[in-house]
């Protein structure tokens, strides 16, 4: 049996192994079969579940994308969208995505009241029936302002909205 390996991009390859044919993504280690894709229902793919932001600054806002494709040949609902931290406002929205198309979902962090290691998790739910709840995840590192000062004016500002 002679097995041939396609890069078709830079997350996946084209596994044929005989007269079995796989897509592999290389940074789950996660085997697809192709006969999924053929499904009748819809088939979410993410190419990436994780991203480690480094080091943000206090007080930063950001918008983190993270795409999603349909190997079905149905459209992709997601929806119900959980998170598990106060670092940002979850998007409470349906996304839908056509058979075969590539969209994006958006998970915001913000860093107002945060200092040290910060990790986001959000957690989705889907209308495909092999995965039908996915997390993503959004981990940083949230370093203070540079003026002492300022630093220590942030953390007051942070008690008194804490303990109202």
């Amino acid at each position: 049996m002679t097995t041939r390996i396609a890069v078709i991009g830079l997350c996946v390859s084209l596994v044929i192994a005989g007269s079995s044919v796989i897509l592999l993504d290389h940074e789950t280690g996660t085997l697809i079969p192709t006969s999924r894709c053929l499904d009748d229902g819809a088939v979410v793919y993410l190419p990436q579940r994780q991203l480690d932001l480094g080091s943000v600054t206090f007080q930063e806002e950001r918008d983190i994308k993270f795409e999603v494709v349909n190997m079905g040949k149905r459209r992709l609902v997601i929806n119900e969208i959980d998170s598990d931290c106060g670092c940002g406002e979850p998007v409470r929205r349906t996304v839908v995505i056509p058979s075969g198309e590539v969209g994006h979902l958006s998970v915001g962090i913000d860093t107002r009241f945060a200092i040290g290691e910060i990790r986001k998790q959000t957690s989705f739910t889907t209308n495909d029936p092999v995965q039908p709840r996915f997390e993503l995840l959004v981990k940083a590192s949230v370093q203070p302002t540079e003026n002492p000062h300022s630093s220590l004016d942030q953390r007051q500002q942070v008690s008194v909205l804490v303990h109202r």
